[in-house]
């Protein structure tokens, strides 16, 4: 058995209920007014402000059901979490856990660098809760599950990244438990480790277990979840099906802040007063490009022999307008400008559209020559447009940018930008094709 459990299989008795809970923190200035508030606070003076993380939460699990928390970054998912795991105590409200909860938030925590692996797993073990006896019952099970057999006996120090996280899920995964609460802990190491920490979970959903974890993964939301819970800005949204609630999650994801949290304050009062009112218009409102800050590549990586430089590579709209955020359906430009130090008989230039996994999407290069007295010896740089359709779905993607040699056979790169621009794309509530692109123009059925 995987897991030891106290159900066998789906019960309707409530295993997790949260009624009325909220979590706020105090915001300083300043380190002299944080000083002020710990001093004076029991003289009944207040300073500092009031950040309320989680607002009135209420919602119960079932033994057995498996129920995921999305919601957009700050949203109050990790705190919802440590609340119900008892590592962080609710401002108010009552919080109610029946069973033996093990927590998947902070993968390796209490790892000691120093330790072998083997020995990692009986201090991390222990810290876990397990007995001595349990850790080395399972603990040959734990080596195997972790894949990392010949390094077992190493300093943890000297373990890649992925090796470290695929020891601390092995250890966190063989605990005996009734309740899994996961934060975010489900990308660990690569594809293959990855479908056997879901084999993992689907078997100990299977066998009767509870499951509340948090997903950005919204394809493991999908896979796993019995029920969904949308959380905005510390409050409940909603809570259904998963692709009820996807649903209305991918048309609040790309939105602004300040249209995201209209809609959701909107399906919030229809949930109240049982009004099922279309928010179509809302969201038709926020159709439109825009540039957003926040959309900053952290990975832009420039490379080539240094005899052509890239420069501000971008997006902009048919009237020059500079955009990162796209709407489906519309015409852009993509450009970016280029600097060369010599002559060239010919060259090519191009542009690429991933996903932010890295998917290719498409692409294309255009060779430019002097046959077509495009190149003047007097001009030494150049604009570059490459002007397209936004066939993409909703989401978030990425654009490399290069110029090449000219050959065909081989592209030996003169200049290249990977991941020189990040982009949202955003499409309209009727909008249902899935996957990355929408190449359906219509359908007819006679």
């Amino acid at each position: 058995m995987l897991f030891s459990k106290e159900n066998s299989s789906i019960s309707e008795s409530p295993i997790i209920n949260l009624c009325g809970v909220s979590k706020s923190y105090k915001l300083f200035q300043n380190n002299r007014e944080r000083l002020k508030y710990y001093i004076l606070r029991l003289l009944g003076t207040n300073y500092g402000k009031d950040f309320w993380a989680l607002k009135e939460i209420n919602f119960s699990v079932s033994a057995g059901e498996t129920v995921g928390i999305i919601g957009v970054n700050g949203s109050g998912k990790s705190t919802l979490l440590q609340i119900v795991s008892g590592i962080l105590e609710a401002t108010d409200g009552k919080v109610q856990v029946k069973g033996k909860v093990v927590s998947l938030l902070e993968l390796g925590a209490g790892f000691s660098p120093e330790f072998t692996g083997r020995e990692n797993i009986l201090f991390n073990g222990a810290i876990l809760g397990m007995s001595q006896k349990e850790i080395r019952l399972k603990e040959k099970e734990i080596i195997d599950f972790s894949g990392i057999e010949d390094f077992i006996d190493q300093p943890v120090r000297t373990y890649s990244s992925g090796m470290y996280v695929r020891l601390a899920f092995s250890v966190a995964a063989h605990l005996d438990a009734s309740i899994l609460i996961i934060d975010e802990a489900l990308s660990v190491g690569d594809e293959a480790f990855v479908r056997k920490c879901y084999k993992r979970l689907e078997d100990f959903k299977q066998e009767g277990g509870t499951i509340l974890f948090v997903s950005h993964a919204l394809s493991a939301i999908t896979a796993l979840s019995d029920r969904v819970i949308l959380l905005n800005k510390g409050r409940i949204v909603m809570q259904d099906i998963p692709r009820v609630v996807l649903n209305f999650y991918h048309k609040i994801s790309n939105s602004t802040e300040k249209v995201r949290n209209d809609m959701c304050t909107k399906k919030s009062l229809e949930a109240i007063n049982g009004d099922d009112t279309d928010i179509s218009n809302t969201y038709h409102e926020a159709a439109r490009a825009w540039f957003d800050k926040g959309l900053k590549s952290e990975t832009y990586t420039s490379y080539g022999s240094g005899e052509v430089i890239i420069a501000e590579p971008h997006f902009c709209t048919m009237d020059e307008k500079k955009v990162n955020v796209l709407v489906q359906g519309d015409t852009y430009f993509l450009k970016y400008r280029i600097k060369l130090s010599r002559e060239y008989n010919n060259f090519k230039v191009g542009m690429l559209l991933k996903s932010s996994s890295g998917i290719e999407l498409g692409g294309y290069f255009s060779i430019v020559s002097n046959s077509d007295n495009t190149l003047s010896a007097h001009i030494k740089e150049y604009e570059v447009s490459f002007k397209f359709i936004c066939n993409l779905n909703s989401g978030v993607y990425f654009s490399n940018v290069g110029v090449s040699d000219g050959s065909i056979d081989k592209a030996n790169y003169l200049a290249r930008v990977v991941d020189a621009i990040m982009f949202k794309v955003i499409a309209l509530p009727e909008n249902t094709s899935t996957g990355y692109v929408n190449f359906i123009q219509s359908v007819d059925i006679v």
